[in-house]
């Protein structure tokens, strides 16, 4: 049997606030956004007041905020990290972490805080790797896939440029450690 909703308090705004974000990593935005729903849907079904509850929230923020709960570059830093270390484009990147509420400056930030180099060309190389394109192909395949994989990475989003170093075999490439700029292209 379901449990019957019961109507938000400041307290327990406060207590469930502190308890997302002691539990789950999140931006500011985000944990707001979450919790004004849940005050909205308060506010609709028990006709409680608001203006509390939004306090309450605000209070709360601040304190978790204070507390190191909340950190939105860090957040940001981490997640472009494991991002572009999985192979999805900074564009993708700076979409999902948006999305999450994130300004413009602090995912700039963490992309740039995340990977040593171009977070593009780190990111282009691991989904290469991952998905066994190019230099990762049998060698009886690559010349006819060519073409397919960088389709492939301009849908998953990366630029001309960067797809055709990642795509290099090599022994054509210019660096004996591997590493290729764009702009060596």
């Amino acid at each position: 049997m379901a449990r019957k909703a019961r109507p938000l308090t400041p307290d327990s705004v406060r207590a469930r606030v502190l308890n997302h974000v002691q539990r789950y990593s999140a931006p500011r935005a985000h944990v707001q956004r979450l919790f004004r729903r849940k005050i909205d849907r308060s506010v609709a079904e028990f006709a409680v007041d608001r203006e509390p509850l939004e306090a309450a929230l605000e209070a709360a923020l601040d304190t978790a905020q204070r507390a190191g709960f909340i950190n939105d570059a860090q957040f940001a830093e981490v997640r472009a990290a494991r991002a572009i270390a999985r192979g999805v484009s900074p564009r993708q990147v700076q979409a999902r972490l948006g999305g999450k509420g994130l300004s413009a400056e602090v995912i700039a930030a963490g992309l740039a805080a995340s990977t040593e180099g171009s977070p593009e060309l780190v990111a282009c190389a691991a989904y290469v790797r991952k998905r066994r394109l190019g230099r990762w192909r049998p060698p009886e395949d690559r010349a006819a896939n060519r073409m397919k994989d960088l389709a492939r990475l301009g849908r998953a989003g990366f630029s001309y440029a960067v797809a055709r170093a990642a795509l290099q075999p090599e022994d054509e490439r210019g660096d004996e450690d591997g590493e290729h700029t764009p702009e060596d292209v």
